[in-house]
Formats: structure tokens, sequence, C-alpha cells
């Protein structure tokens, strides 16, 4: 696909990449296979337990099926806070120690092939951000989890991109670099911190990311630390000009009936905060619903509202009247 973005069009990016990206990355998932997904959603937990941790909410409890994927759950939750899909057979020395901080279970993790939509989302749309800029851009991951989306992001973007990571759980970040294939280096770093306390540290070292992506669950509800004024306003102040905020959220789940309150109590938050989020379905299964929210920082709601109408317009090859700019697609050799 070849695209061409007006340099000022309605979409308000650095050259059009929020756009370049939401486009590109809509386009590749629509041409994955979702049985992955369908699995993951109609079982609870999958696979062999290979240890226990104890973390801040609760035992960890980490799992690997024949195939080398592997998942851990928190506590007595039915539901699978993170997993992978790792290269190559299961080690056998998975199995040697019931307690995971003595475990060795290394995982070569296939950063093309994450288990799950948000993850996908928001890996897709950084990956287009950075290999579409002609110098090296710097993001902030918020909630580590296994580290699936900062590897995938470290693999899939040029030399000199820079990742930071925050986690709130140090059992999450043994987890993740023992189990789940995390591999921390000068440009992909993690930090042990609570969210809003990272992002104030940089915002008074005045350090700016072109990107902040937010990764952060207890269960299926994202927590009230991650959803606050206070919280998105951090993020907002960490923001370069135009910097995109992406949120992995859930808009509906059977699974807790509170979780639409809380989303349409974040959305009224982001409006206060940075603007009015946009939102990109991931996921919409009878069970549940998973969105990622969007906000650029300094973008007006009409440019966005625009934006979001040109990404939907675009496959279909409808004009697009969006403050007389646009954006045209057409198919390329590439």
């Amino acid at each position: 696909l070849k695209f061409h973005v007006a340099p000022r069009s309605g979409c308000s990016m650095h050259p059009g990449l929020l756009c370049l990206a939401i486009l590109l990355g809509e386009a590749a998932r629509s041409r994955r296979d979702g049985s992955l997904l369908a699995r993951l959603s109609a079982s609870d937990h999958r696979g062999k337990v290979v240890c226990t941790t104890k973390g801040l909410g609760g035992n960890l409890t980490v799992r690997v099926t024949e195939s080398n994927w592997r998942g851990v759950s928190s506590g007595d939750s039915q539901g699978t806070e993170t997993g992978v899909q790792c290269q190559g057979p299961v080690p056998e020395t998975c199995f040697q120690s019931e307690d995971c901080s003595t475990a060795s279970c290394p995982c070569d993790i296939d950063t093309s092939n994450l288990p799950f939509e948000g993850m996908r989302a928001m890996s897709d749309k950084a990956q287009e951000m950075c290999r579409s800029s002609p110098t090296p851009m710097s993001f902030l991951v918020i909630g580590l989890g296994g580290g699936a989306i900062s590897m995938s992001m470290s693999k899939g973007c040029p030399d000199g991109t820079r990742i930071d990571s925050v986690e709130l759980d140090p059992a999450m970040v043994e987890l993740a670099t023992k189990v789940f294939g995390f591999q921390a280096s000068e440009n992909n770093t993690v930090e042990v911190s609570d969210g809003l306390a990272a992002l104030q540290e940089r915002v008074g070292a005045r350090q700016l990311y072109d990107a902040v992506l937010v990764d952060c669950f207890d269960g299926d509800r994202v927590p009230l630390p991650c959803r606050s004024m206070e919280f998105l306003q951090a993020i907002k102040q960490s923001l370069r000009q135009e910097g995109l905020l992406a949120q992995n959220v859930w808009a509906r789940s059977t699974a807790d009936p509170i979780i639409a309150d809380d989303y349409l109590a974040l959305q009224s938050v982001y409006s206060a905060a940075i603007g009015r989020p946009l939102s990109e379905v991931v996921t919409d299964l009878p069970q549940s619903r998973e969105e990622i929210l969007y906000a650029v920082k300094g973008s007006e709601v009409e440019e966005s509202a625009c934006f979001f109408r040109v990404k939907h317009e675009l496959p279909n090859k409808r004009s697009s009247a969006c403050s007389a700019k646009r954006m045209t697609g057409a198919r390329g050799g590439g």
C-alpha cells in the first residue's frame, strides 16, 4: 500500500504518521486469522503449570502448552493476565522447579505472533510510526506484563528507537525476563515503579515521548490509578506536541458489569484531561468488547473526527470531505 498524506491534513500528526499507522495497522489485522483469539477466549486456563510466584495482587501462576504458548494468571482469576508465543519446543528444564524464582524456562519470543488483539493493535501502531519517521522515535509503555509489546516494538522498529517500560510488580518483571522472553537493553529498558510516579519523574526531568502506550489492568478492569485525571494529565505533559496516547481497555465484560461504567467514566476523564478519545474496536465477542482509546496532544476534536472518517472511508474508496484536505490510497508494487 502507498499513501499520500497532506502535510497539515485533518489528521494532525508529524507527517501524517498517526493516520498511516492506524490505516496500516487496521489492514494488517484484517488479514490475520482470528482462530487463536477464539481459542484463547473459549477456554479459561490453558496448558501445564510451570511455576508459581508471589505477586503484588496474589500468586502468579505460569502455564505452558505443548506448542510453547505461555500465559500467567493471578490469584483465583479465571482469565489470563498476559501471554506470549515462544518459538521452538518447550525446554525440559521448564518443569524442574515449582518456584518461578528458581525456574529455568527460557523463551525465544515470537514477536510476529502476539496472542491478544490489544497487544497487536498497539504494537502495530508504534511500529508503523517509527518506521515512517525520518528520525528515531521514543516510546513509553506503562504496564510491561510479559514484555511482548516492548519486544515486538524493539524488533520491528529501526535502530535508535527508544522504548522505556514501567511495571508496578517486580515479580512480573522477573517472569517477563525468565519465562516470557523479555530482554532489556540500552534502548529497551524497564523500571519497577508506579505508573504515575514514573510519569511525574519524567515530567520533572522534561523527558518527552512520541507516544505513550498504556496496557494496565487488574483482572479485566483498568485500575483507578491508570484512569485518573492526574494520570492522564501527566501523560499529556510527557508527550511531544502531536504525540500519541494509546490505551488498551475493556468496554464491557460479562465477568464484571462495572467495567462498562469504568469505560464511560474513563472517556469523560480523557475529554477533560487531553481531549475526546477516539476508539478502535479490536475484540467484539458476546462476552466482552476490547478497544484501544487514542488521543493526540494538541489535536482538535474536529480534526480527530475527520481522521477517523478517513480511516473508514479509504478502504471503501469513498471520498473524504475533511477540511478540503485529503488522504488518498492506491495499490503499489510493494
